[in-house]
């Protein structure tokens, strides 16, 4: 089984797990690791700070990650089975 299938069966099992819970599902948008070596740019190596996650499942909700390196249809697929979506932010650049 490949990495992105594994990772694909992950969030449908917790989509599903949250649906019979009834507990809302939130996607937060992965960001992308800039600091990441050179010779693993090719992998888009994309991250989650673990205090997002700790904060929205505190308040009682799942949470299923939305890559970053996703196409517009996953992305849609996505939207269609999640109550919310979380986008982080950060420094932006001036």
């Amino acid at each position: 089984m490949t990495q992105f299938a594994f990772v694909s069966f992950a969030i449908l099992a917790t989509v599903a797990l949250a649906v019979v819970q009834q507990s809302p599902i939130i996607g937060i948008y992965t960001q992308i690791d800039e600091y990441d070596e050179p010779s693993t740019k090719d992998m888009l190596s994309t991250y989650i700070s673990a205090a997002y996650v700790k904060y929205i499942e505190m308040s009682g909700a799942q949470v299923v990650p939305i890559f970053a390196f996703s196409n517009s249809s996953e992305i849609e697929v996505m939207l269609r089975k999640v109550n919310g979506i979380l986008f982080t932010g950060g420094a932006g650049e001036d």
